[in-house]
């Protein structure tokens, strides 16, 4: 066990109503507030991208996403922004709100499979919204 922080999804087998567990991990960061995107085209393909916000003692909170197959694997870790910086005390000496709202989304109208993602990134002593385009042609795929 790493000791860090990862995200767990139950998946409801449509065939079976199994219930599947997974434990998402990348063993170097904690992660939270994950919200799901579907990837496929249809309900047999039922692939899609976990996006969350990330740290660790040695980075910087970032905003992240990885992308799980049909069997639950994933593809290698999506670093999609990065911070700069560490985050500051607010002016009450209490801990800065660290942003709870992360969303993605798929761009139906567009040529290509794009997605877009929305989270946080540490950045100047505080948190800055970031708004990122991922396209599947780009990802490590499991």
């Amino acid at each position: 066990a790493t000791g860090r922080q990862g995200v767990v999804l139950w998946r409801v087998d449509a065939v079976s109503d199994a219930l599947d567990g997974y434990f998402y991990s990348t063993g170097a960061y904690d992660m939270a507030f994950p919200s799901l995107c579907l990837v496929g085209e249809d309900p047999t393909e039922p692939e899609f991208f976990v996006n969350f916000l990330y740290s660790s003692e040695s980075h910087y909170p970032g905003m992240g996403a990885l992308f799980v197959g049909l069997d639950g694997t994933t593809g290698g870790l999506i670093e999609t922004e990065q911070g700069t910086g560490p985050v500051d005390l607010n002016a009450s000496e209490s801990l800065e709100y660290w942003g709870t709202t992360t969303g993605m989304v798929r761009q139906h109208t567009s040529s290509t499979t794009q997605y877009w993602q929305l989270g946080m990134v540490a950045e100047n002593g505080g948190y800055t919204p970031v708004v990122a385009q991922l396209e599947v042609g780009d990802i490590d795929l499991p």
